[in-house]
């Protein structure tokens, strides 16, 4: 079991320990719910904790990587962002085509040349 360092200030830290105090004193999920002003299910969830866990963030791009690389391919010509994303991918890039697609779509020729 790994331990994890949580900010004591954080906002579901707080809300965490205020569910337990609650279940100690003897309160149901939906009084507990109804006196904190959150949802019935963040309340079970931390009803059944021993301790609390936060959730696990989520995993990011590694699409600012290859901005560089994007940036020479775009003023090169074709812009095709299924071929873009095949070149990348053989580099290691491990985001999606909708992540490039958006990052891309911000791009004009005049913004490119501002950038960089």
């Amino acid at each position: 079991m790994t331990t994890c360092r949580v900010d004591p200030a954080s906002k579901p830290y707080g809300r965490y320990h205020k569910v337990k105090q609650l279940q100690a004193e003897g309160h149901g999920i939906r009084a507990i719910a109804r006196h904190l002003g959150i949802s019935r299910n963040t309340v079970k969830r931390y009803w059944q904790q021993d301790s609390f866990m936060p959730r696990p963030t989520t995993k990011r791009s590694n699409l600012f990587l290859y901005e560089g690389y994007l940036h020479s391919r775009w003023l090169e010509g074709p812009t095709n962002v299924k071929e873009q994303l095949t070149e990348i991918k053989a580099f290691g890039y491990n985001g999606s085509y909708t992540i490039l697609a958006n990052f891309l779509s911000t791009w004009t020729c005049n913004s490119i040349v501002e950038i960089f």
